[in-house]
């Protein structure tokens, strides 16, 4: 599938933190324990996740060429 393929999206903390701060369709991310989890998950997690992917999508790039990518990937 896309996930298998594509780790999902590469940001900084900082913005990945912001991002899950200020939503409003999940509660998830508010608290500072939450974010103490998210930050250990990107350094233990993430570069597992990411040497099993074949290819990565950097969020800091603008939406219109990821989802270009994304097309990309979908047809190939």
């Amino acid at each position: 599938g896309l996930y298998r393929a594509a780790h999902g999206v590469r940001q900084p903390i900082e913005v990945l933190l912001e991002r899950v701060t200020h939503r409003t369709n999940s509660p998830y991310g508010k608290t500072a324990a939450e974010q103490a989890d998210i930050r250990r998950y990107t350094v233990d997690v993430e570069p597992l996740l990411r040497r099993g992917a074949s290819h990565e999508l950097d969020a800091r790039r603008p939406l219109i060429d990821l989802a270009d990518e994304v097309e990309a990937m979908l047809s190939s």
